[in-house]
């Protein structure tokens, strides 16, 4: 991607499966200080972090500054991924709401501009490989990547160390969600400057 002066795309990263409000106030709180420093962001289009990520850059900014500051990369086009995500719910992997609200986003961003949202990476379904070339490219277009890793989440994971490969600076929110008490704990953020 082509960078304006002193411009940055900033890669978002982190857990789809597991949310915690602190999570979100933490993802909200670093996209928010991003996009109002004149920054764009690139997030990968899924449920937890990445959602929670696009509709703070949705409140916090108009249609035009969107178009400039947000790109969603996603695992295949937009329509197969709609309906794996719909089959996911269907099978009660994730609640049908979450996907509900997350395709309805997904279909607002791509009417104010198909440029935000990227999904061409050869894919033609969903799956652990699609997901991991979209992770690919987020870490390799992104200038520097921030990860929000709940449980040591192997698909954050494989976004942190293609950041690395690609020698992009790394700052990583790492945390340890109880499944059964709902308690939190989090780790002091590890930055890692290549």
């Amino acid at each position: 991607m082509e960078n304006k002066e002193n411009f940055l795309w900033v890669g978002i990263s982190g857990s789809w499966r597991y949310n915690h409000p602190e999570i979100e106030k933490d993802v909200e709180n670093k996209v928010r200080e991003i996009i109002l420093e004149g920054n764009g962001i690139i997030t990968g289009g899924a449920l937890g972090v990445d959602y929670f990520a696009t509709q703070t850059v949705l409140d916090n900014l108009d249609e035009e500054a969107i178009k400039n500051q947000l790109r969603l990369y996603l695992p295949t086009n937009l329509k197969t991924y709609s309906e794996y995500l719909y089959m996911r719910a269907n099978q009660k992997v994730v609640k049908k709401e979450r996907v509900h609200d997350l395709v309805s986003q997904l279909n607002f961003i791509q009417k104010i501009s198909l440029d935000c949202i990227l999904d061409d990476w050869g894919s033609k379904e969903v799956n652990k490989d699609s997901y991991y070339a979209r992770n690919e490219q987020i870490a390799k277009d992104c200038d520097e990547l921030y990860a929000f890793q709940v449980n040591m989440t192997p698909g954050t994971q494989n976004t942190i160390f293609n950041a690395l490969k690609y020698g992009k600076p790394v700052h990583i929110l790492r945390y340890n969600l109880d499944m059964s008490s709902g308690k939190l704990s989090k780790e002091k953020q590890t930055d890692i400057e290549n």
